[in-house]
């Protein structure tokens, strides 16, 4: 996990993060404790000021009982073009 001044692509990252908890009905510091982890590393992944690794972001998919797929809408491709213009 890397922490960071947050970048578009980590906000796009941890507002989808939260949208899928949230239609779960799971809060915070539910999801906190299935992860073994705290309420605030969450809070600064759904804020956008950490990345989560991938290790994290397959924990996540577990503990919110989706596809690694789901939590990556984020980044569809006309998202993409517009973060990464040049490629």
């Amino acid at each position: 996990m890397t922490s960071k001044t947050p970048t578009d692509e980590a906000v796009l990252f941890g507002q989808r993060i939260q949208q899928v908890r949230l239609a779960r009905g799971t809060t915070l510091t539910a999801l906190a404790e299935r992860l073994r982890t705290s309420k605030s590393f969450l809070s600064n992944v759904e804020n956008g000021k950490i990345v989560p690794s991938l290790t994290t972001i397959l924990r996540l998919a577990r503990a919110l009982d989706c596809e690694v797929e789901e939590l990556m809408t984020a980044f569809n491709r006309k998202k993409l073009k517009a973060l990464f213009p040049d490629g």
